[in-house]
């Protein structure tokens, strides 16, 4: 079950290993977007006919590894 803005919101300001942990066991599917120097990260698409589920974008501050954005999406 998805968590709501509000619930992912608390994530914000943590560290992305300890934020991809936690919703990964929630059953999401986290892709981390890294800015700053070095940025990194990719988003795919969904493809039609691809089993549901729940992903997580979590953006990333390269510089400490603190999240300062999450969202989330059923695909």
């Amino acid at each position: 079950m998805p968590l709501s803005d509000s619930e992912l919101q608390k994530y914000v300001g943590q560290y992305i290993n300890y934020v991809r942990n936690e919703l990964e066991s929630l059953g999401y599917t986290v892709h981390a977007v890294r800015t700053g120097p070095f940025a990194t990260g990719f988003v795919p698409g969904s493809i039609p006919g691809e089993s549901k589920g729940i992903r997580a974008i979590v953006t990333y501050n390269g510089i400490d590894d603190r999240v300062t954005r999450i969202q989330q999406r059923l695909y």
